[in-house]
């Protein structure tokens, strides 16, 4: 570190400032990354959680009368509609007992009763109750798929990096 120090203080005052400039600049690229990165991954938990938690309630509030009815084809009907969705990786009715009575996409076979919501790196789980006025009816559980927000935050760095090797 010492013989790294004297070649610096060797060097002209114009190359010095040169160094100093850059060194900076690589500092502050790399704090903006870090900045953008903590900030980016927060705020694409809580758009996952609001997005999920969206499609979960306007399921379970569609779901009300053929969970209600026994309807099979009104359940399908209803799950359909994820395919405006395309984030949406699965979903799934659960009678009381736990029993699936459709499915969409990739189905889970057991759902823990306990459980509300599950974050993990690639997805998003959420369970949301289908009620019928006051009396719980059956389950949603909904699967989001977090590609899509990954590579959002992944652009942005890009564009972070872009930005600070033009400049």
């Amino acid at each position: 570190m010492l013989i790294l120090f004297n070649r610096f203080h060797a060097l002209p005052l114009r190359r010095r400032l040169s160094v100093l400039i850059g060194v900076c600049a690589g500092i502050t690229t790399v704090l903006c990354m870090l900045a953008v990165v903590g900030s980016g991954v927060w705020l694409q938990k809580q758009r996952a959680l609001e997005e999920t938690t969206e499609v979960a309630r306007t399921l379970a509030f569609a779901l009300e009368a053929p969970v209600a009815f026994g309807d099979s084809q009104g359940m399908h009907n209803a799950l359909t509609l994820l395919r405006a969705r395309p984030q949406v990786e699965s979903a799934s009715v659960y009678s009381l007992q736990g029993l699936v009575l459709a499915s969409y996409g990739t189905a889970l076979e057991t759902v823990d009763p306990t459980l509300v919501s599950r974050l993990s790196v690639n997805q998003f789980l959420i369970r949301q109750p289908i009620m019928n006025e006051a009396d719980v009816i059956g389950h949603v559980v909904v699967v989001n798929r977090l590609s899509h927000l990954w590579q959002t935050l992944g652009l942005a760095i890009l564009a972070i990096v872009l930005a600070s090797t033009a400049g």
